[in-house]
């Protein structure tokens, strides 16, 4: 055994620095497991107490996603792996580690890792060295799982808010054939018993009722109240179905006062069809302008989406982040029922230059993790502010709070207060990075039962430039 493990931690560029004694001491301290495809090495939350090095086979580390496991990277010999979060301090692995074939693996104990490490410095700086790239490399990976996230947020949010206005438009375009046919019935009818000037009087008249401008929208209650007033009216006057033709009458915006006038133009006889008449133009009218509206909302929702994706925009941009806010809100809209939102906006807040879509994911990063916190109770607070040549963005919960003992390591890559496959840890860890290195910004928050207020501040113009980070690309 020793002389395999010997040879294949030789060729490990991170072990180079060590002589032959500590090789030998490396090989002879360590023990081997063998693992047969589809077996872990390791798994998330295991204790992480051993280094290994991969001596056949491959190994492919991963992190539970709800029901899979997104593949982070693929490893073959000679590597080794599993040294991270011991790198890092912390006391558990953050990702499953298993064997895509049968494979040999040399496990070295934490405790000689580290008394290897303090032996040989030039050692700890090719680890530490080979772990930041490592790190680099998972942030990357985890910043375009993240973008896929936020076109999956986008996605559920646009179906969601058009759902209403699309449903509501095929509706009244599917029942507007309908109320054209009744239109032209009822206004023969109406012809044939006044005269012509009458006629053409009436239709002047309902048209500056019903054609000229958006018809109005009611309160249930008021419009409670005026079908009961317009109802007895018609009543009162012997419309047989008053009751029924008075919902499309006071919907329109029509009250008794507007029948008084119809009333006066039309001879008692032709009274009746004239209501009727009415009442088929109200509809129409309605489902014109239900369309419209839906139609409105369905334009407004795209202009919503491209703005939250700042599509058709370069990549470095002046950027509105009250907009922004607001344009997140909407993405996530779905979300805010039965909660208070507040918003506090400087409507003089200067535009930042800035990256929009790496600043639209630290967004989505605090509002999610805030609406999270308050699981659809409570206060949710947006608020802006200039600050000399910065802007302040504050979001902040009513929540439970972080749990003291947990908050100087929530900015921590990988670590994460969700249940396994629930998160990765990376989405603060990547906010704070876009915020305090790509945006020369600063990064804060505070916590208490009740309040958790996260603060980003971002310079109005950067003083340098804002270097592009490099992806990398395979393992």
């Amino acid at each position: 055994m020793g002389r395999e493990v010997f040879d294949r931690i030789r060729q490990i560029p991170a072990f180079a620095p060590l002589d032959r004694e500590g090789l030998e001491r490396i090989a002879a301290q360590g023990r081997i497991t063998r693992l047969a495809a589809g077996e872990y090495c390791f798994r998330v939350g295991e204790p992480a107490l051993w280094v290994s090095v991969l001596i056949e086979g491959q190994v492919q580390i991963t992190q539970p996603d709800h029901e899979t496991e997104q593949v982070l990277v693929t490893y073959t010999p000679p590597d080794f792996f599993g040294e991270i979060p011991i790198l890092l301090g912390e006391a558990t692995y953050f990702a499953n580690a298993r064997a895509l074939t049968d494979c040999k693996v040399f496990l070295l104990h934490v405790d000689t890792f580290w008394q290897i490490l303090g032996e040989y410095p030039e050692a700890t700086r090719q680890f530490m060295r080979a772990a930041a790239q490592r790190m680099n490399r998972l942030q990357s990976l985890q910043a375009q799982r993240d973008r896929l996230n936020a076109v999956s947020t986008l996605a559920a949010g646009l179906a969601h808010e058009l759902g209403n206005p699309a449903s509501a438009a095929l509706r009244s375009t599917e029942r507007l054939a309908e109320s054209i046919w009744r239109v032209q019935a009822t206004s023969a009818e109406l012809a044939r018993t006044l005269p012509p000037e009458t006629y053409q009087e009436l239709v002047g008249l309902v048209g500056s009722w019903l054609w000229e401008g958006d018809l109005p929208v009611l309160t249930p209650l008021t419009r409670a109240d005026r079908e009961d007033q317009v109802g007895g009216w018609l009543e009162l006057r012997g419309i047989e179905n008053a009751w029924e033709v008075n919902e499309p009458l006071v919907a329109a915006g029509l009250e008794v006062t507007d029948l008084v006038q119809l009333e006066a133009r039309v001879p008692l006889p032709g009274f009746p069809s004239a209501i009727a008449w009415l009442a088929a133009s109200a509809e129409a009218a309605g489902q014109v302008c239900t369309a419209s509206r839906s139609s409105s909302r369905i334009a407004g929702l795209v202009e919503t989406m491209k703005g939250y994706a700042y599509l058709d925009q370069g990549p470095l941009q002046d950027l509105d982040l009250n907009a922004a806010l607001e344009r997140t809100l909407a993405v996530l809209g779905y979300d805010l029922s039965g909660l208070e939102v507040v918003r506090d906006y400087d409507p003089e807040l200067p535009q930042v230059t800035g990256y929009g879509p790496e600043l639209g994911a630290v967004w989505t990063t605090l509002i999610e993790n805030a609406l999270q916190a308050l699981d659809g109770r409570g206060r949710l607070e947006l608020r802006t502010r200039r600050e000399h040549e910065q802007v302040l963005v504050e979001v902040a919960d009513s929540g439970p709070g972080i749990p003291a003992e947990i908050q100087r390591r929530i900015l921590d890559p990988f670590f994460s207060t969700r249940g396994v496959g629930e998160g990765s840890g990376l989405g603060l860890s990547l906010a704070y990075y876009t915020v305090v290195e790509r945006h020369r910004g600063s990064f804060e928050f505070t916590s208490r039962p009740g309040e958790t207020r996260f603060r980003v501040r971002l310079p109005v113009h950067p003083a340098t430039p804002i270097p592009r980070r490099a992806v990398e690309v395979g393992a």
